[in-house]
């Protein structure tokens, strides 16, 4: 589903699923997207979806919107786009990691059939804690956020990890890793990534952390 990820500083505060055909941006408290921030407008913007693309319009707002440090008034949205309104950024996701509620209960069920060990049938990430022990990360959810905040569903306390660091999400039974903009990237195999497939075996990094995907 194509979503908008609002993001305030490092901190992910609200995920919208985009099930209407417009939605309207501001600071008022009557809007779809409420921003509470003095440099955005009661009105400030809105997004309509048209011939089947998303456009987003800056509605003549006082201090602006931008998308890659240029100001914008009207942009047809693609994948990753990062509109800054205020002190937010609005990411637009296009839905290319799908959330159809049942996909993370299929992955289960074909790991176990094609699995003999019972220890490989959930998809799990393995680590290293402080003392050098082994940790298992279980990926239990349709979409994860994995981060260094309390507030992210795999907590891992590195200081080379952002607060909301990266997600993991499953499109048609295969995993993906996405990276959230943190601050020192996120690789796959050594490789930067933005957006890609993860499968068995694969090493992750979050900043300098390095897990092993497993399922």
């Amino acid at each position: 589903m194509e979503t908008i990820i609002i993001k305030e500083a490092e901190r992910i505060v609200r995920t919208v699923h985009l099930e209407k055909d417009k939605y309207m941006i501001g600071s008022d408290t009557d809007c779809d997207i409420v921003l509470d921030n003095i440099l955005v407008a009661p009105r400030h913007a809105k997004l309509s979806k048209e011939n089947g693309e998303w456009i987003f319009r800056d509605l003549n707002s006082d201090d602006g919107s931008f998308l890659d440090n240029t100001k914008v008034m009207e942009h047809n949205l693609e994948d990753g786009d990062e509109i800054q309104i205020g002190n937010f950024v609005l990411i637009y996701d296009s839905g290319f990691i799908s959330e159809e509620e049942t996909e993370t209960k299929i992955v289960y069920e074909q790991s176990a059939k094609n699995k003999t060990s019972p220890r490989l049938s959930i998809p799990k990430l393995l680590g290293k804690d402080r003392l050098g022990k082994t940790v298992e990360y279980i990926i239990n959810k349709q979409r994860m956020i994995i981060g260094r905040s309390l507030q992210a569903d795999i907590t891992i306390e590195d200081i080379t990890i952002s607060r909301m660091h990266a997600e993991i999400s499953i499109k048609n039974g295969k995993f993906y890793i996405k990276d959230l903009d943190a601050r020192n990237g996120t690789f796959v195999n050594k490789n930067k990534v933005s957006i890609s497939e993860i499968t068995n075996g694969d090493i992750i990094t979050f900043g300098t952390y390095s897990v092993k995907f497993i399922i």
